[in-house]
């Protein structure tokens, strides 16, 4: 966001980064670009009166969040299906566990 308001001289309370159909599109009002459009923002989508975009650095960053994202998924699942796994086993116990604190709770 630091490149767009160096080269723009924007305020920064005016544009924002939000979620919608891209992640990390900067939006800002149309009247912004009325001198015309910079050469490093891309025109990603439109709502009523605001624009939103982003520049190639954000799409290479989000790219690499991403690919990020996608080692930790890939991570995480034989763990999680261990821990599963081992509650699964150890089901009969938890069953018994859960018996006495309902028979305490009662008391």
């Amino acid at each position: 966001m630091r490149e767009v308001y160096e080269k723009r001289g924007l305020q920064g309370e005016r544009v924002v980064f939000i979620h919608s159909r891209m992640r990390y599109e900067l939006e800002m009002p149309e009247f912004y670009n009325t001198a015309g459009k910079p050469d490093f923002l891309d025109l990603t989508t439109k709502r009523t009166g605001y624009e939103r975009f982003q520049t190639q650095n954000m799409r290479e960053l989000v790219d690499k969040l991403e690919e990020q994202e996608e080692i930790l998924k890939e991570a995480l699942s034989p763990f999680c299906n261990a821990i599963f796994q081992r509650f699964h086993e150890q089901q009969q116990k938890w069953k018994q566990a859960l018996s006495v604190i309902e028979e305490l709770d009662c008391l």
